[in-house]
């Protein structure tokens, strides 16, 4: 019966590819954050021009209100 066989193996890990992958997705998150922003911003416009037009809705319709009580 043969003897054993001793090979001695050196591995270097290389973490260039998993920096790159990093700052890549890293990009992406801060280019998603600035367009969810946007849109956030555009969404709070569209709500405060919807709160505009219901509260010049709601003054209009109290001061009918207000001149039918007082012709009354």
């Amino acid at each position: 019966m043969a003897g054993s066989i001793i090979l001695p193996i050196k591995a270097v890990f290389d973490d260039k590819g998993l920096k790159q992958a990093s700052k890549q997705f890293s990009g992406l998150g801060k280019s998603l954050k600035g367009i969810l922003g946007a849109a956030g911003l555009t969404v709070g416009l569209s709500q405060v021009t919807q709160f505009l037009q219901q509260s010049a809705k709601a003054a209009a319709e109290d001061a009918k209100s207000q001149a039918l009580l007082a012709n009354g």
